[in-house]
């Protein structure tokens, strides 16, 4: 038994008449009674009984009309969702954000756009830091992730698309003495100290924070 023998069983059954199943499903009529001929020797009973005007199933014939339907529908089903995930339409993505990246304004609206594209996609959250999404969309346990100046060197198979570009300020309380001379930006320095994240946290961000501040002379790190 195969597909084509019930799709041609169902549709005799359906119509109650080999001819107009013929014609329905676009073959002649004697491959049709030939190939229910195979099926009922095949399972060995009767399906059809023949009446003068067309046929009726047998009672193995109607049992046999809802197993097919269900058995063609599944494999319908089957080939739908096969052909979805293959175009990126079903599936499961684990999407990593870096420390505050989901609240630019470009994320949450990406996020938002690709779940009304793809519906029957399952978007996970994983939160993290920037080295630590890195790692893990290398070694495959996040597949995307959002990220601020990612350390890509010594990292293979990783593509990086750059998102937006942000300025990167330092906030002084409006009483802060801001030096003026070389001198005094020397010796303000050596009184100040700035305090960064940890470099493995932020690579690129802290070094720059740091190396702007100290050209400022704001302070030391």
């Amino acid at each position: 038994m195969d597909l084509r023998h019930l799709r041609y069983f169902v549709a005799v059954a359906e119509e109650r008449h080999f001819t107009r199943a013929a014609e329905r499903l676009g073959i002649k009529q004697p491959p049709l009674s030939l190939q229910i001929k195979q099926l009922e020797q095949e399972l060995g009973t009767p399906l059809f009984r023949r009446l003068t005007r067309g046929v009726e199933l047998t009672e193995p014939g109607t049992l046999l009309l809802d197993e097919a339907r269900q058995i063609l529908a599944q494999v319908e089903r089957t080939k739908a969702n096969v052909r979805n995930r293959a175009r990126g339409e079903t599936g499961h993505i684990r999407v990593g954000f870096a420390g505050a990246t989901y609240f630019q304004p470009r994320v949450p609206g990406l996020v938002q756009a690709y779940r009304r594209r793809y519906p029957s996609v399952v978007l996970s959250p994983v939160q993290g830091n920037t080295p630590g999404l890195v790692d893990a969309v290398q070694n495959g346990s996040v597949d995307v992730a959002f990220v601020r100046a990612p350390p890509v060197e010594g990292y293979q198979e990783i593509t990086v698309h750059l998102l937006v570009e942000e300025t990167t300020r330092i906030v002084l309380p409006s009483n802060h003495p801001q030096p003026a001379s070389a001198s005094r930006r020397s010796r303000l320095s050596r009184r100040r100290r700035l305090f960064c994240l940890p470099v493995c946290m932020r690579p690129v961000s802290t070094t720059a924070s740091s190396q702007v501040a100290r050209v400022r002379g704001l302070a030391r790190y």
